[in-house]
């Protein structure tokens, strides 16, 4: 089995099939997508440091 098969059967597996599954999957999609703003990435992009500090070695 090559690597790409078995990463489409592993995807494959990961959606919502049943109307249970789909239920919920559609009541809190809306929360995550809300909390996932803008903002959210800030402590990763927005890092500053100083070039010229000195790194103890």
């Amino acid at each position: 089995m090559s690597i790409t098969t078995n990463y489409r059967s592993i995807g494959q597996r990961k959606h919502a099939t049943g109307p249970i599954q789909v239920f919920f999957r559609d009541l809190m999609l809306p929360l995550f997508l809300k909390s996932a703003n803008n903002h959210s990435n800030e402590w990763i992009y927005d890092y500053q440091f100083d070039w010229n500090e000195k790194v103890p070695v």
